[in-house]
């Protein structure tokens, strides 16, 4: 990650409140999660985590999990072989998917109901294209399909020579810690399997797997990528039958990013010390954080002063809300205006998932470190999106 006195050049140049994604972390991560499940398994980025990283990764991981058609859009931009892309996403209009449809869209779609597959099923016999599919598993949700639907699915493809199913996809959630729930789930879709090749005829040869690792946010330790070492071992006893594609976001950015704030007020009101950034929830977002009480990984740049005293602080944004608290009584050496605070662990869905448009405070800057930090995002006014455009 970065130095001190990187973190401290580009706040220098940039300014705060900044987003820096690690480059160099980003590879290394990939390529140790690549070296435990082996070359015979693909990973899948789920770019809702970060789409800001999917250029930089477009090496190195063999597809991306698309869910929008913004998320398409993005893709196109950043010149991504459409190839290796997943069209997923619980709603699929009839013009989005015939725009793929002209643009030639050669990657796989997941289908996620009846009306889906009618929709894709139509245009690729109307285009005369040959389109590769996977059936989404429901678990227990409104995403994908129960055994049910599939089995429909299965029979009206049947004959349909421009659809080809060729697997089904799972993800049942994210930060899962409970290691038995992921050889249950694969157990699940191998019998799903057996029985549409018993029943159908059709050899499910793809598993599509989210396996929602667990990311320790709160721990402060390094795990040795003990949760992809056991799935690893799960897959071991499938992988004759299945082509697996695992499907990571979170566990695969989160630990690439910083997000650094700095701080423009201090106050003591009733004995209690507070200290005002010039970031905050709209810009970070940890799952599980519960507003503030839990620490996540995060380390203060100071000035040259040096109180030696430790005091509890309350590390609030500039929202005007209470709940804009970033740390609850944390204990520190005293703050002063200028200190820096780096949040470790952002790569994933803070620079997505926050609540930015609250209050209409700008965007924050976007930078990437990769030998030197380089801005790929200038902070932006959300005051247009936030007011009247027509009327």
């Amino acid at each position: 990650m970065l130095t001190e006195r990187e973190i401290r050049q580009a706040v220098e140049k940039y300014n705060s409140p900044i987003y820096i994604f690690d480059i160099v972390e980003l590879r290394r991560r990939i390529r140790n999660i690549r070296e435990i499940l082996g070359s015979e398994t693909e990973i899948c980025f789920a770019m809702k985590a970060n789409p800001f990283l999917i250029s930089y990764m477009d090496p190195l991981v063999d597809k991306f999990e698309v869910c929008s058609p913004g998320e398409y859009a993005i893709c196109r931009k950043e010149n991504i072989d459409a190839g290796k892309i997943v069209m997923s996403g619980v709603y699929k209009s009839e013009k989005d998917i015939e725009e793929s449809f002209v643009e030639k869209f050669n990657g796989i779609y997941t289908i996620e109901s009846m009306d889906q597959y009618r929709k894709i099923s139509d245009l690729a016999i109307r285009y005369h294209e040959e389109i590769q599919a996977v059936v989404r598993v429901t678990s227990g949700n409104q995403f994908g399909l129960d055994h049910k639907g599939i089995s429909q699915i299965i029979s009206e493809s049947a004959g349909n020579k421009f659809m080809d199913i060729t697997g089904i996809h799972f993800f049942s959630g994210t930060q899962k810690k409970n290691l038995d729930l992921l050889r249950r789930e694969i157990e699940e879709l191998d019998s799903l399997c057996e029985y549409l090749d018993d029943a159908y005829g059709v050899r499910i040869r793809n598993i599509e797997y989210g396996a929602g690792l667990f990311y320790d946010y709160f721990g402060g330790g390094d795990d040795n990528y003990r949760d992809v070492r056991r799935l690893k071992e799960i897959l071991v006893d499938y992988d004759k039958k299945y082509h697996f594609t695992i499907e990571l976001g979170r566990y695969i950015s989160a630990s690439c990013g910083q997000y650094i704030t700095k701080v423009v007020d201090i106050k003591c009101n009733n004995g209690k010390n507070y200290c005002i950034v010039d970031g905050g929830i709209h810009h970070l977002n940890y799952h599980g954080q519960m507003l503030g009480i839990r620490v996540p990984k995060v380390h203060i740049l100071r000035g040259e002063h040096d109180d030696g005293k430790r005091e509890k602080w309350n590390v609030c944004g500039a929202l005007c809300t209470v709940h804009d608290l970033l740390l609850k009584d944390f204990e520190t050496e005293k703050l002063h205006m200028g200190d820096i605070f780096v949040f470790d662990d952002a790569g994933a869905y803070s620079v997505t998932e926050a609540g930015y448009l609250f209050l209409s405070r700008d965007l924050p800057q976007i930078a990437v470190a990769d030998g030197e930090v380089e801005l790929i995002r200038r902070s932006m006014s959300v005051s247009d999106i936030n007011s009247r455009s027509c009327g």
